[in-house]
């Protein structure tokens, strides 16, 4: 029996959304992660994940292995990162709602 996926269980959103997420994770940017993993600083920029057509790019399976050796994550931490289930809220997005008013919630 073939199960039906209301969603790919890796999209190319929640690929590059992982990467992103590795990054800030680890303190840099997508460009240094990049230099890290020994790939040309550019290879993330955001303004790259799409050809000029509108077609995605998706990072190879050679760029992820590189990006999860350079940070030490394995690849199920990654899955979790690019998958809906890893949808929590960024440091810019944490620190954005921490500077607004709301109750019981302590600022970092």
């Amino acid at each position: 029996m073939r199960r039906k996926h209301a969603q790919p269980p890796l999209t190319h959103a929640g690929i590059w959304q992982a990467i992103d997420r590795l990054a800030e994770k680890h303190g840099m940017s997508a460009s240094a992660l990049a230099r890290r993993a020994g790939l040309d600083s550019t290879t993330f920029i955001k303004s790259k994940r799409t050809s000029t057509e509108g077609k995605p790019r998706w990072p190879s399976t050679e760029t992820v292995a590189k990006v999860l050796g350079a940070t030490g994550e394995t690849f199920a931490e990654f899955v979790v990162l690019a998958s809906s289930a890893g949808c929590a809220p960024s440091r810019s997005e944490d620190s954005a709602m921490a500077h607004t008013e709301q109750p019981n919630r302590t600022k970092r």
